[in-house]
């Protein structure tokens, strides 16, 4: 009876410590997923800055037929805690008729202690023509999935 309450034990060990194992890898790959949306949601943050400057500054972008590139970081509501940052291309090579596109590449990328643990791409296109006013329309949109 000794004998077979230990394999009954030993068994029921193992069975636990495979399933806390497999519960750790479950654990491992929904933090990865939570910082890849993350890196999603401060890329798509990048777009929405290059909406808000086109719609309020007439000087926005910088070249009419080339390439800009520029970086802002993204924290916390305190303003102290950094949370990632994006980095964002304009390419204005379209925005001359008749196509008036302006290509934006927004790289999202979540930094902790200084380690980046996720990026995220997005490619959107704005339509430049005046025929809205002001207002830039955000008119295509592609995920690019993450590097």
């Amino acid at each position: 009876m000794l004998i077979a309450s230990l394999l009954v034990g030993t068994l029921l060990l193992v069975l636990g410590l495979a399933y806390l194992g497999k519960r750790a890898d479950q654990m491992r790959a929904a933090s990865r997923d939570q910082e890849a949306t993350r890196a999603l949601q401060i890329a798509l943050a990048g777009l929405e800055s290059v909406r808000v400057k086109l719609d309020f500054d007439p000087e926005f972008p910088p070249t009419q037929n080339g390439q800009f590139a520029y970086s802002e970081n993204v924290t916390d509501l305190d303003g102290l805690t950094l949370l990632g940052s994006y980095d964002i291309v304009v390419d204005a090579y379209f925005n001359a008729g008749p196509y008036r596109l302006l290509r934006v590449t927004s790289e999202g990328l979540v930094i902790e202690n200084g380690q980046v643990l996720a990026r995220r791409t997005v490619l959107g296109e704005f339509d430049m023509s005046q025929s809205r006013g002001r207002y830039y329309d955000l008119v295509n949109f592609q995920d690019l999935g993450s590097n």
